[in-house]
């Protein structure tokens, strides 16, 4: 597996689970993180508000499941706050 360079590798972050999960369900929240830290290296602390309590739905590796966590980030430090909820089949599939 390669090694995916990006903008969002420009500041560090802190990304805290609060609950047990399937490691597939992790990949996919930390997709999201990357993908919020690119818009963020782009667009700024205006381009990118916090989100407090978001339902968000991910997909990992396993394109037969996705996850619903529950997300809070805190932008202008670089955290984000996730809470497993559950892994569903993935209708499209």
């Amino acid at each position: 597996m390669g090694i995916k360079k990006s903008i969002s590798e420009f500041r560090n972050v802190t990304i805290e689970f609060n609950d047990e999960a399937p490691i597939d369900s992790y990949k996919g929240a930390i997709e999201f993180a990357a993908d919020n830290e690119g818009k963020y290296a782009k667009l700024g602390a205006t381009g990118v508000p916090d989100v407090n309590a978001l339902s968000v739905i991910v997909g990992g590796t396993n394109p037969y499941q996705v996850h619903v966590f529950v997300v809070t980030t805190d932008m202008a430090n670089s955290t984000y706050d996730f809470t497993y909820v559950e892994t569903k089949p993935n209708a499209d599939s």
